[in-house]
């Protein structure tokens, strides 16, 4: 069906605060914990594996639910609004903790953690698995999650130029501020999810309609997983998507850290940092977009990895004064990351849309739950490799693990994906 402005907007808008809280959950958290609480790094990359393995079992399991729901003619934004309670309330506590318990401890992240994973698994998946089936036409799909994943380039762009203005005028450490934010991005993730309901219950009613095959037939979680494990694309896809993420995951958790151990730059010069990466990315997916229209979409993905990975190699090498030379590298590499973040999400969807025609069911939520199992187990483990080597080792695997090794795990990932027939 085609797809009126509104559709698009409201699609595009709760990827903004999902992102902001997962942005601020992995960039914030663990310095707040570890320099307000006393936290062990080890530990809260313990509790961050915890609670992917947590959602290995949960993701899965709401994209069956999901499909199920979809069988019996019920939307699959059904789950949502509890979701986005139960996501908003906890990221809410987490930060706040300070405000309630004495003396916080690694048992009261990780409790806080897992009802935010679960709130986030009843969010996310319903909600990408609607990006695939609001509409079967490939272009406007396309547009559709080229949208959505401007949103999370921008929430990216907003999660450091928010801290930037409120350290500025506020005086405040970004300690403070997380308190002050994590507010503001509870109230928008619960908003903006209704607002999503809202706007899309009509494209939602005729996909019902005209999508999904009325059948008998029942399936269990298991056939279902079965379905998609001879999915050989699909696997493909998803192990080279891991890997990257995997690799990406890395310097992200510990961005503030190189900034002030290695380049040994003020908070604010390191949110300046993240506001440049997050704005040039920003303003190349509209690039990668328009590149799509004559080449073909595995290759780009490929281009867009090796850009964003390769220009980074050299920061391995910088130390304290050469902010200069850091912000030019993480300029040229922040061209690689809007497609990095569009593109794979892109060519999954069409596999997924491929799929159903292959099927008597449609299996679009299982799908999409085993891909967020992989993004938020990748980030997990990502991060919490990262600070488990970084407490063991200092600053040597803080250089490792914040440049080389995210630039062999592209590699990597490229090489497994060559066979991958788009």
């Amino acid at each position: 069906m085609s797809l009126n402005k509104l559709d698009y907007f409201g699609y595009a808008l709760p990827a903004i605060p999902l992102t902001l809280i997962g942005t601020t959950y992995y960039l914030y958290l663990p310095k707040l914990y570890e320099s307000q609480f006393g936290v062990s790094l080890t530990l809260l990359g313990f509790w961050l594996a915890i609670g992917r393995i947590f959602d290995a079992i949960t993701d899965p399991l709401c994209g069956f639910i999901s499909d199920k729901l979809s069988e019996r003619g019920r939307k699959r934004t059904f789950l949502m609004p509890a979701g986005a309670i139960l996501l908003g309330g906890s990221f809410y506590f987490l930060g706040h903790i300070g405000q309630y318990v004495e003396n916080p401890t690694a048992i009261h992240f990780g409790l806080l953690s897992l009802f935010m994973y679960l709130g986030s698994t009843l969010v996310t998946v319903p909600y990408e698995v609607l990006g695939v089936q609001i509409t079967e036409d490939s272009k406007s799909r396309a547009t559709l999650l080229g949208l959505r994943d401007s949103s999370i380039v921008l929430a990216t762009l907003l999660s450091a130029i928010l801290p930037t203005l409120m350290v500025s005028y506020s005086g405040q450490s970004n300690a403070y501020n997380l308190v002050k934010l994590s507010s503001i991005y509870s109230i928008l993730v619960i908003l903006f999810v209704f607002i999503l309901i809202f706007t899309t219950t009509k494209s939602q009613r005729v996909s019902n309609k005209t999508e999904i095959k009325i059948t008998n037939r029942k399936t269990s979680l298991v056939e279902s997983l079965r379905v998609v494990k001879k999915d050989t694309r699909f696997l493909l896809l998803f192990i080279s998507f891991v890997i990257n993420s995997l690799g990406a995951a890395m310097p992200a958790t510990l961005f503030f850290f190189y900034c002030e151990r290695i380049l040994l730059i003020s908070e604010q010069q390191a949110n300046i940092s993240l506001l440049l990466y997050s704005g040039f990315g920003l303003l190349s997916v509209p690039v990668w977009l328009y590149l799509l229209r004559f080449y073909n979409k595995k290759i780009l993905w490929f281009i867009s990895q090796i850009f964003n990975a390769g220009f980074f190699i050299p920061v391995y090498w910088l130390s304290a004064g050469d902010y200069n030379f850091y912000i030019l590298f993480i300029i040229l590499s922040s061209c690689g990351f809007g497609g990095i973040m569009i593109l794979p999400s892109i060519i999954q969807a069409d596999i997924v849309s491929n799929s159903k025609s292959a099927n008597d069911l449609d299996f679009s939520g299982v799908y999409m739950g085993l891909w967020s199992v992989g993004k938020k187990l990748s980030q997990a483990i990502g991060a919490g490799v990262a600070l488990y080597f970084v407490d063991l080792g200092g600053v040597d695997n803080l250089r490792l693990f914040y440049t080389l090794v995210p630039a062999l795990l592209s590699i990597i990932s490229i090489t497994l994906a060559l066979r991958l027939k788009v």
